[in-house]
């Protein structure tokens, strides 16, 4: 993934002036299924975390978003990139979390939520972030929500060890 500097010469005025409700419609399916099928680019940080923000009530928005931004962080690679500090800077981990409050029963919204958690708590200065907008208690009452869902226990689980790991405030707060 290039630097910021990068991306943002890289990043076209035209792509960045179309917004992501002006390209898909006003369906919330067809939102959905763009943020199924976008491209890793991190120039679309900024429609993607646009798209979760207009549509806060689409379960399936969310999930989309929340998928996106795992992927777009490294996903399972285990190694850190730059949108794991732009994305924090473009409110997304306040998209995150808000994502997990309005759909605590939601399987797939914790599971992905708790996901892009994981991955943005692999850089130091998000783990505060994430541990002051509750996401360390959001995670233990999904553990107990979701008893029965390998899924949600696996990411909650990942997320709460990242948030932890030389994080002395976060690891008291579990």
């Amino acid at each position: 993934i290039r630097s910021t500097r990068m991306q943002d010469s890289a990043c076209s005025t035209s792509q960045r002036s179309q917004s992501s409700l002006g390209v898909l419609g006003s369906s919330a399916e067809s939102k959905s299924e763009f943020l199924f099928d976008f491209e890793l680019d991190p120039c679309r940080i900024d429609e993607i975390l646009t798209t979760m923000r207009s549509n806060p009530k689409s379960a399936a928005i969310q999930i989309r978003g929340c998928e996106a931004i795992f992927l777009l962080c490294g996903g399972d690679t285990f190694t850190n990139n730059d949108s794991q500090l732009i994305i924090p800077q473009c409110g997304g981990i306040e998209l995150i979390i808000g994502a997990l409050k309005s759909h605590p029963n939601d399987a797939q919204v914790q599971e992905f939520g708790f996901a892009a958690l994981m991955v943005l708590a692999r850089r130091e200065q998000n783990r505060s972030l994430i541990g002051e907008q509750d996401g360390i208690s959001l995670a233990v009452s999904a553990l107990k929500r979701f008893l029965n869902h390998a899924q949600v226990q696996q990411q909650c689980c990942g997320a709460l060890c990242n948030l932890t790991r030389s994080h002395t405030i976060n690891r008291f707060a579990v």
